[in-house]
C-alpha cells in the first residue's frame, strides 16, 4: 500500500511539473497562420511629440525622445516596431493601447484591428494620446501598453517635466 501511495504522489507532483517545464521551454515552429504573442520581436518602442500647425496638419518632431516639456507638449505618439516571419496573407488581429498617468490611473485607450500585411517581415504599430492645446500633461512618468491579440506586446515609458 505504501508503494502505491509513493507512486501516486510521484505521478501527481513530478509528471505535471515535467509537462509544464517542457511546454514553457519549447516553442512550436512558425505556422502559416501564426499563433500571436511569441512569433514577433519588438525592435523598438519610441515616442514623438506632435502638434497641429496653423493649416491644421499634424506635425511631428523628427527625433524620438522619452522626455518632453509639459508646457510645450500636445500629443505624444508611440511607434512600436516589430519584426516577424513573413506572413502569406493579411492577418487581422485585435489590438489596443493604453496610456497611464504617473499615479497609475488609465488616461486614455483605443481598441482597433491591426493588420500584419502579406509579404512583410516587419511592421509598425502606432498610436497617440494628448490634447489640442499644450500644457495639459501633468508632470511625471507615463506608461503605455500595447496589446496584440489579447497578449501584452510591449510596455514603454515617457516623462513629462
Amino acid at each position: 500500500m505504501l508503494i502505491i501511495g509513493i507512486i501516486a504522489v510521484l505521478l501527481i507532483i513530478i509528471v505535471p511539473g515535467v509537462l509544464i517545464y517542457r511546454n514553457l521551454n519549447s516553442k512550436p515552429p512558425v505556422p502559416d497562420a501564426p499563433v500571436f504573442g511569441w512569433w514577433y520581436n519588438v525592435e523598438s518602442f519610441q515616442f514623438y511629440e506632435s502638434w497641429m500647425t496653423d493649416d491644421f496638419t499634424d506635425a511631428w518632431q523628427e527625433i524620438a525622445d522619452y522626455e518632453f516639456f509639459s508646457s510645450d507638449s500636445y500629443y505624444i505618439y508611440f511607434v512600436l516596431t516589430l519584426s516577424h516571419p513573413e506572413v502569406t496573407e493579411d492577418l487581422f488581429v485585435p489590438a489596443a493601447f493604453y496610456y497611464y498617468q504617473p499615479d497609475g490611473e488609465e488616461l486614455g485607450a483605443h481598441e482597433f484591428d491591426f493588420i500584419f500585411e502579406a509579404g512583410e517581415t516587419g511592421t509598425d504599430v502606432r498610436g497617440y494620446f494628448g490634447w489640442d492645446q499644450p500644457g495639459e500633461w501633468p508632470l511625471g512618468l507615463y506608461m503605455v501598453e500595447v496589446w496584440l491579440d489579447d497578449d501584452l506586446a510591449a510596455v514603454g515609458y515617457f516623462e513629462m517635466y
